[in-house]
């Protein structure tokens, strides 16, 4: 999102800037990154794990120490992480997959594409109930696929009583 929402032109590159500049959503890919380095179920734990974090615990995916504490809980080589977590040369991954992601229309995370070439953007609050999200999920594909000319759900926002 920062990338895409970047008014600093075509040539800024959130992957290419320094350590020194903040961003959540770089930490959070390089995590995800070197939580990857560890196989994919890890990753998989990782990722569960971070949106935990993030979602329904309000932690800051962005800080170095959440990426830490989600990888402790996940069961990850903490050395090894961190180590990951270090190396710069990683970044460009996420850059490639930022240009391939951009080349299918997807515009923010998580963007569901399906064979068809559909497309669509789903945001969903992280309290569903136990037992729904298997049934909403195929509700969701098969609305999906079979209405290509559906752009876009989105519920306004509204303060919480």
């Amino acid at each position: 999102m920062e990338q895409v929402n970047s008014d600093k032109g075509s040539d800024w590159k959130l992957w290419e800037q320094p350590a020194s500049h903040r961003s959540r959503g770089r930490s959070a890919f390089h995590g995800a990154l070197a939580a990857k380095n560890h196989g994919d179920d890890a990753f998989r734990a990782y990722h569960h794990g971070l949106l935990r974090a993030t979602h329904a615990n309000g932690l800051d995916h962005g800080r170095r120490q959440t990426l830490i504490q989600v990888a402790t809980d996940a069961g990850l080589e903490i050395a090894q992480f961190e180590r990951d977590l270090n190396d710069r040369a990683q970044l460009g991954v996420i850059g490639e997959d930022y240009e391939e992601a951009r080349g299918i229309g997807v515009f923010g995370t998580p963007t569901f594409v399906f064979s068809s070439d559909a497309a669509i953007y789903l945001k969903l609050d992280p309290k569903v109930r136990v037992g729904e999200p298997a049934l909403l999920f195929e509700s969701f594909v098969k609305t999906v696929v079979d209405r290509p000319y559906m752009m876009e759900m989105k519920r306004p926002t509204r303060p919480t009583p």
